[in-house]
This record gives C-alpha cells, sequence and structure tokens, in this order.
C-alpha cells in the first residue's frame, strides 16, 4: 500500500487509489503528547518511500512522524481541504499544541493551500519547511493538458498559467508560521529541461519571488529533485531548523501561556450540532492573530490550550444554533484556568456563496471551488411570508463572518452570505449581480439544521 508502485497509481489513476487505498494521515507509532508532530507530504507520484531518509535518521525521541498519503492526481484543492479534514480531526482528538509541516515538490503547493485557507484553525501549525517545490508551476503541465488525450486533475493545478497557481499567494500564510525554502540545483540538461533546474523543476519556478519573499531563509543544494530528499546536507540543516522551531517554542512557554475550561450544553438535551462547534478568541490587540479552536462534544468542560497570554472576547460558534452568551471577556495567563459556560439553542441559518466562474478543467468534480471576485453583488435577499431579509455590500474589507454570527447578524463577505436567526419555513433567495438575471431559488429552513447552499453558478450575462 506505501510502496513506490501504489504512489505512482495514486497519480495516473487517482479514482482506483481512492478506492484501493483512500487518503488519509498515517502515524508510525502510537500517539505521544510529549512529541511534536511531523507531517510529510509527498509530490506528484510520491508515497511514504520518498520519505525514508528523513524517517530514519529524525529524533524519534522528540518528534512523532505522520505522513499524508494521497492520490497525486487529483485536483490540489480537493487534496488541501481533504488535509484540512483530517487534520481537524487529529486536533479534535488530542489537542496537540504544536504541528511541524515538511512537503516535496507538488504537496508543498497542497499545504500551503491548506495554511492560508485554513491555518488560523490550527495555531499549533509552527514550522513550514518545503523542498523543491514548483511555485511557478510546470510548463510541462500546460504542454500536457494541451495536448495529452487523457489529462490527469493535478496537471491543471500545477500549469504556469493555471488558476491554481497564479492565484496561490494571493492569501499569506498565517503570521505566527515560520517558513523556510530548500531548493535544488544539481539537475542535468535534457531536452525536455533547461540546465538550470534540478532536473524536474526549474530554478525560475522553485525560486518564485512570492514564496522567497515569504520565506526566513532559502538554501539551496547541488541535488537533483529526488536527491534533495537523501542528502545528508540537506538533512543537517533541516534538523537544525527544527530545533529552533522547539527553542522558540520552549521561549513562548516561558513567556507564560494559559488555558481555558469550556463547557457547553444545549438547550434540548435531546439536540445536538451536526456541526463541529468552533472556540474563537479574539485578542483585544488588534495586533494580534484570531485563534479558531474546533472542538468535539468530548471536550465539554476539559482543559484546553495553552493559548498565548493576553486579554480576548471568547464565543463559541456552532452552525444552526444560538450561542448565549454571545461571547465573554477573558484574561488568559499562567495564574489561573478561566471556567466558561455556553449554552446553544437552535436557529434556522442559511449560507453559501457564488462559486467561481471556472471551466471543467479547472474544477474537476469534487475539488474545492472558490468564489466569484469579478462580480458586483447588488443585493441578496431573503424572503417569506413573514420574514423578509436584505444584506448588500460593504466597504469594509475585513472577514467578519466569524463575528457576525457570534452577534446574530446577517452578513456578506465577497460573494459570501450568511442569514442568521431564521424561522422554520420555506424561503426565496434573489441574488442581483450588476450584468446579470436575478438569482433565485427556493429553500427549506430548519432550526437545528444547517443549510448550506452548493455554490451558486449565475446564468450567462445579459
Amino acid at each position: 500500500m506505501f510502496s513506490a508502485d501504489a504512489g505512482r497509481r495514486g497519480y495516473w489513476a487517482p479514482v482506483d487509489f481512492f478506492k484501493e487505498v483512500g487518503g488519509n494521515i498515517y502515524f508510525l507509532e502510537e500517539y505521544d503528547p510529549r512529541k511534536t508532530p511531523v507531517l510529510f507530504v509527498h509530490g506528484a507520484a510520491g508515497s511514504p518511500q520518498d520519505w525514508a531518509y528523513f524517517l530514519q535518521h529524525l529524533d524519534r525521541s522528540r518528534y512523532q512522524p505522520w505522513i499524508f498519503y494521497y492520490p497525486s492526481g487529483s485536483s490540489l484543492d480537493s487534496m488541501s481541504y481533504l488535509l484540512y479534514w483530517k487534520l481537524g480531526n487529529l486536533q479534535r482528538r488530542y489537542h496537540f499544541d504544536r504541528l511541524y509541516l515538511t512537503a516535496h515538490s507538488m504537496g508543498s503547493l497542497v499545504v500551503r493551500s491548506f495554511l492560508a485557507n485554513y491555518g488560523d484553525q490550527f495555531p499549533g501549525a509552527k514550522l513550514f519547511i518545503t523542498l523543491s517545490a514548483p511555485w511557478g508551476g510546470d510548463a510541462l503541465a500546460d504542454q500536457g493538458v494541451a495536448y495529452s488525450p487523457a489529462v490527469i486533475p493535478s496537471w491543471n493545478d500545477v500549469r504556469a498559467g493555471g488558476r491554481f497557481v497564479q492565484t496561490l499567494f494571493q492569501k499569506p500564510l498565517p503570521r505566527e508560521i515560520d517558513y523556510y525554502l530548500f531548493f535544488g540545483h544539481g539537475g542535468r540538461y535534457s531536452m525536455l529541461r533547461p540546465a538550470s533546474s534540478d532536473g524536474v523543476i526549474t530554478l525560475a519556478s522553485q525560486l518564485r519571488a512570492d514564496a522567497q519573499s515569504e520565506a526566513r531563509r532559502v538554501f539551496g543544494y547541488d541535488e537533483d529533485h529526488v536527491g534533495i530528499l537523501s542528502s545528508p546536507q540537506v538533512f543537517a540543516q533541516y534538523a537544525a531548523l527544527l530545533k529552533e522551531a522547539d527553542q522558540r517554542g520552549s521561549d513562548e512557554h516561558a513567556a507564560g501561556k494559559g488555558n481555558l475550561r469550556v463547557a457547553f450544553s444545549y438547550a434540548r438535551p435531546d439536540e445536538t450540532s451536526a456541526s463541529t462547534p468552533v472556540l474563537v478568541l479574539t485578542p483585544l490587540d488588534a495586533a494580534r492573530e484570531r485563534i479558531v479552536w474546533p472542538l468535539n462534544a468530548l471536550d465539554s468542560g476539559r482543559e484546553l490550550g495553552p493559548f498565548p497570554p493576553g486579554t480576548y472576547n471568547v464565543g463559541l460558534v456552532t452552525r444552526a444554533f444560538k450561542t448565549t452568551p454571545a461571547s465573554t471577556q477573558v484574561t488568559i495567563g499562567p495564574g489561573g484556568i478561566p471556567d466558561l459556560a455556553f449554552q446553544l439553542t437552535p436557529q434556522g441559518i442559511l449560507s453559501g456563496y457564488i462559486g467561481a466562474d471556472v471551466t471543467p478543467a479547472d474544477n474537476p468534480a469534487g475539488s474545492f471551488r472558490a468564489g466569484r471576485r469579478d462580480i458586483e453583488i447588488e443585493s441578496i435577499v431573503l424572503a417569506n411570508g413573514s420574514d423578509r431579509r436584505e444584506i448588500t455590500p460593504s466597504a469594509d474589507t475585513r472577514d467578519r463572518t466569524l463575528e457576525a454570527n457570534m452577534a446574530g447578524q446577517d452578513y456578506m463577505f465577497k460573494s459570501f452570505f450568511s442569514f442568521v436567526g431564521l424561522n422554520e419555513g420555506r424561503y426565496e433567495l434573489t441574488i442581483k449581480v450588476r450584468g446579470y438575471p436575478p438569482y433565485r431559488h427556493t429553500y427549506d429552513v430548519v432550526p437545528g439544521k444547517y443549510g448550506y447552499v452548493t455554490p451558486i453558478d449565475l446564468s450567462a450575462p445579459d
């Protein structure tokens, strides 16, 4: 299952791989809360075998290796989303407070997309190291898409001129993550590859300016695309960066982190939420990052953390349920463990977004679909016989979706919208976009059941 042959099948036949193997994060040992998880992510046609040298030399007394094994022929958006769900499940189960991520080649794109889109939900993610990443895409993928009779979905994403590569750096990495870029320049010349490459990825792609500007340091090696994974010099530098991250973590703990104890209950004991409760800690210091901490039912009454010391507005968001109180101000530090309690009452909710207008090649079946950026929304109205709600665009460029949800407010951000506090019933949704005919559709709303609209397609422009 973990062989190189199986990894290649995941590239050339991703659907078959999903049926036979699936996609998951694998442990090499039982979880140990005393050791820092180090997640390894392979590249195109890769498998866990690619990391053999790193796994053999990793200090297993300090670190526990995890491996994200996935069909690398699948769309990268969908694999990023899969990684989000797998890591989210592990975080809810183990509440690890540190996580280091290491990726090779195309796997780096998967991890960066994951961190940019979902990294704020994983405050323990502190270190990200990439090796031979095609940050600028791969021109051969463009040729494959243009001329091959059968196109692998991930080729569309790795195209130098494709949507995925072109939008990959639109969102920054979370500020608490230290990123380091390793590149190779030991490739030999071939008819398909220029001399300035690692034999697979060009230097221009590995050293894309956007990636260099994010990196704390950039390291170059006279290694080819595969050899960089078994180089003693590369691993020695890698191990040194792990130790640096450990030291920064020790300094943070010395500064005095703190914990919380959070209890939550449902207004009617027989009701539970179909969605995951999320704890939201918004620091009063605007210069600091908001912390989003997923929970599960067993976390009620448990001690959670550690969190950076400071004063926060703390709230609990559970889709289709109203939280009382909406939020509570609390100071977190080494002096004690604050106790918070929330009650969840069913409420009707309907939310969704207008999906990006992309071709099937850019958006294979099952992949995550981004919101549209090129439209001007005039109004979004939700109405039935007794209730009418309207939201219009705001000049505020900050995403305040979570805050609006906690405050019980209808909200729109870019192409996303959310109506909360609805009564049970059938509602008509009307969206007016400049240059398009109005979008109209009816939806049933039931309090306690999360109503999410699938990505909306607008009709052809007028």
